[in-house]
């Protein structure tokens, strides 16, 4: 799990069957001293509990498709 900010929101013409409702945004990495590390990443809200400037966690690789499945 990752720390990350929210700088951003993605839009999509196109999307995936049951993914049409689901906030794509722009997520910012960030050290335990909120330093920006790495690159920007894309992530899919699946809660819909994040807005711009927010500090949220994510997930990559196998454990962020879990909840899909």
């Amino acid at each position: 799990m990752y720390l990350a900010q929210v700088i951003g929101h993605v839009e999509a013409r196109m999307r995936l069957p049951g993914f049409e409702s689901q906030r794509l945004w722009l997520l910012q990495p960030l050290d335990f001293h909120k330093q920006p590390v790495r690159w920007v990443v894309i992530a899919c809200d699946c809660t819909g509990a994040a807005a711009q400037g927010a500090l949220v966690t994510y997930v990559e690789g196998r454990e962020a498709a879990n909840p899909f499945e």
